[in-house]
């Protein structure tokens, strides 16, 4: 009875001892040590946690207490920012990071001055933000309500309520991301490059008219644009990318105006890739020009499509 009583006592005193270490080092060992240097003294903590209670609890408490402050602050921040309206960037400012401006949710203009030489296409909030560049910035301008580099005429951040300049080479990287308002683009001839992701998310997106002078389509270019149900890809096309991950549930119409599949350069995806396909969903339908379906059925990536039809 004696022992059984003794190695109850023991299981107890180690089970609260469990119980009170994790209690310990969510809310201090492990912020103040780090997780894994924490973990090491998990077991020597056990077993004499009834001496590190007086230490501990003070210093919990001040933690606590700390981060309270902190979190009050962010959310204070974050209010602040959410009523600015307007935005003049100090003339010391070079390079405007990712997300610099996320929180600033009303923000309706802002100043681009001279001195700023990179700009993140994901800097500012999407909606309803007018941009103003210094004219003597020797990087970038404004053309029709659109960001566009001098030098190279890339569209860098563009707007849903102007058409596409036609003095644009190329449409950056993320240049429409999250554009809901966008529902029709028709890309200028005088464009050649669809970048990476620049239309992704455009969830209104129901046409898109490519001309023929693009040779190339990045990946990502009009992923989950849920709406698009029909695309064109040009007869110049040398280049193509995942561009059409993520449509639409009941498919789309993918035609294809040029008669050689392997004129064009398709990313394809490494066998352990949890993507969902080719660049295109799996209930997409090829659509290519009369005479060449039996060379699209041949090719790779093409004979994927488990519909592919010839058009006039």
């Amino acid at each position: 009875m004696n022992d059984f009583l003794f190695a109850l006592i023991i299981a107890a005193y180690i089970t609260s001892g469990i119980f009170i270490v994790l209690w310990m080092e969510e809310n201090y060992f492990d912020a103040k040590y780090g997780r894994e240097s924490s973990k090491k003294w998990s077991v020597w903590r056990v077993l004499i946690w009834p001496f590190l209670l007086p230490f501990a609890c003070p210093k919990i408490r001040k933690a606590k207490k700390q981060k309270a402050e902190e979190t009050r602050q962010w959310w204070a921040e974050k209010e602040r920012k959410g009523r600015i309206e307007s935005v003049e960037i100090p003339d010391t400012v070079t390079k405007i990071e990712k997300y610099a401006y996320q929180d600033y949710d009303n923000l309706k203009h802002l100043f681009i001055p001279a001195s700023v030489r990179k700009i993140d296409p994901e800097a500012f909030p999407c909606e309803n933000l007018v941009l103003e560049v210094a004219p003597d910035n020797p990087t970038y301008e404004m053309r029709s309500g659109h960001l566009v580099t001098k030098k190279d005429n890339v569209l860098v951040i563009g707007t849903p309520k102007e058409p596409i300049p036609n003095t644009v080479a190329e449409i950056g990287e993320l240049a429409f991301i999250c554009s809901d308002e966008l529902e029709e683009v028709i890309i200028p001839d005088s464009v050649k490059k669809i970048g990476d992701d620049a239309f992704c998310a455009c969830a209104n997106l129901t046409k898109v008219v490519i001309p023929n002078s693009v040779i190339e389509i990045g990946s990502g270019a009009f992923d989950e644009c849920t709406s698009l149900t029909e695309v064109h890809l040009p007869v110049s096309l040398r280049k193509l990318g995942l561009a059409f991950d993520e449509g639409p549930y009941e498919g789309r119409d993918i035609y294809v105006h040029f008669t050689d599949p392997a004129q064009c350069q398709v990313e394809m995806l490494n066998d352990d890739d949890e993507s969902t396909g080719w660049p295109a969903n799996w209930n997409d339908r090829l659509f290519v020009p009369k005479g060449s379906c039996q060379a699209f059925e041949k090719a790779e990536p093409w004979c994927g499509f488990e519909t592919i039809q010839e058009f006039e």
